[in-house]
């Protein structure tokens, strides 16, 4: 694994995991699917299923 490579990794663990534990505590529906929606958005930026564990 290039120094690159492990940079994008560690920005895209940085930016999912914040709205991913948000997501878990999260009861409301509707909030539950806007931040269901940016995890897939980083995703498909980093390109990774951003649905794993969901």
């Amino acid at each position: 694994m290039t120094i690159q490579q492990r940079a994008q990794i560690e920005r895209a663990y940085e930016e999912y995991m914040p709205l991913y534990n948000r997501f878990l505590e999260e009861r409301n529906p509707e909030i539950r699917q806007q931040l269901s929606n940016q995890m897939d958005e980083i995703g498909r930026k980093y390109g990774f299923d951003g649905g794993v564990g969901r």
